[in-house]
């Protein structure tokens, strides 16, 4: 958008585009409320839209987490239901975990604080692994939904997407259905709570996800090459 400034002085001409105080105040308010968005600093690899010093501040900070873990611990749908329903330092301080169980679903979801308004997270839902179907199986509308109850939600976001372009497009297509492993940090997401019962069953989260395999049969976990 341009915008073209020109002021005439009483009994004279003024240089084109000067402004007074009480004008230069005027537009600034107007372009606040016309486009917030340029208005706001904002951080996509750190605190994101949210107000410095801010419990939300801090969550979205390690929500933008980009570094990829070197050391990591095994963790099953189970053992993290059974995580205390509130924050814990200890745990979101702590190594990295490979989440084991079966993916059922993958959603592109709305622009989001930590995103800067701007850019998408995927959500990602994890059962319990299905060991009757270690190769997979086609869910139906209702087994999904049932599932969704009982599971963890795991997020891939915009700065993980920036490394792997392409895994949030073909993450629902390819691996739904499948036992997975998902390598990624762990975090209670204090801001969802209606949704406990309905479409997870727990606060806590892997979120950022940084690494995404295949669960095979004997246990071990092969990578996925999409």
């Amino acid at each position: 958008m341009k915008i073209f400034l020109a002021s005439v002085a009483d009994g004279g001409s003024r240089l084109n585009g000067e402004l007074s105080g009480v004008k230069l105040l005027a537009l600034f308010a107007f372009l606040t409320l016309t486009f917030p968005q340029a208005a706001l600093a904002c951080d996509p690899n750190g605190i994101g839209q949210a107000a410095p010093n801010t419990r939300k501040a801090g969550l979205n900070i390690l929500k933008n987490r980009r570094a990829q873990p070197i050391v990591f611990r095994d963790v099953s749908v189970a053992e993290m239901l059974a995580y205390p329903n509130n924050d814990d330092a200890n745990l979101e301080a702590s190594d990295a975990v490979v989440l084991r169980g079966q993916l059922l679903d993958a959603h592109h979801e709305k622009a989001e604080s930590p995103n800067c308004g701007a850019k998408h997270d995927y959500h990602v839902w994890i059962a319990a692994i299905d060991a009757a179907h270690p190769n997979g199986i086609r869910l139906t509308k209702a087994q999904r939904a049932y599932r969704k109850k009982h599971s963890v939600v795991v997020e891939l976001t915009p700065n993980i997407q920036d490394m792997h372009p392409v895994w949030g497009a073909k993450l629902k297509r390819q691996l739904a259905g499948k036992n997975v492993c998902i390598t990624g940090w762990l975090l209670f997401d204090y801001e969802h709570p209606p949704q406990i019962g309905k479409t997870r069953a727990t606060l806590w989260e892997v979120h950022p996800i940084t690494g995404i395999a295949v669960l095979q049969p004997d246990g071990s976990c092969a990578p996925w090459i999409p």
